[in-house]
């Protein structure tokens, strides 16, 4: 029996060469991304358009993973985004939206995965995480106003 990887934000980046490592691995992936990757032309890839940051979306998503394949072996919670403006200049919608995605989005992704799990006995979450969160960033100044530079 093949094994489940649901990836969200598969659609490019660390998420996509997540996708296709998984692949090469004989797993299932189901990408999780607004947008398809486009890129992998492969039987045991499934797309789901999938906003992360809408409860009703994770939990069709999951639903639909269920339904089809009966279990979720890998969850890897990779999307997310951020904007770099200073402080002062950004705007609370764009950091309202970055945590819906960042944060709330891991949050609704494990909550709908994991009973799953828990019935299977057996399961994997991983979450992908920017080191900034560790290392602070570079070129802080960007973030922090003109006067503080």
């Amino acid at each position: 029996m093949k094994k489940i990887a649901v990836i969200t934000g598969a659609s490019k980046g660390i998420g996509l060469s997540c996708a296709k490592a998984f692949l090469k691995k004989g797993f299932i992936v189901v990408d999780a991304s607004r947008t398809e990757a486009g890129k992998i032309k492969n039987k045991n890839y499934m797309y789901v358009k999938t906003d992360i940051s809408k409860e009703k979306d994770v939990k069709v998503l999951i639903e639909k993973v269920i339904d089809r394949f009966g279990r979720i072996d890998v969850l890897i919670c990779n999307a997310g985004f951020g904007k770099f403006a200073n402080l002062i200049d950004s705007k609370t919608k764009d950091f309202d939206s970055m945590f819906a995605v960042n944060v709330k989005g891991v949050y609704l992704s494990c909550r709908y995965a994991l009973p799953h799990m828990l019935e299977q006995k057996s399961g994997t979450i991983i979450i992908v995480s920017s080191i900034a969160g560790k290392n602070g960033l570079l070129r802080l100044q960007y973030i922090l106003p003109p006067s503080m530079q």
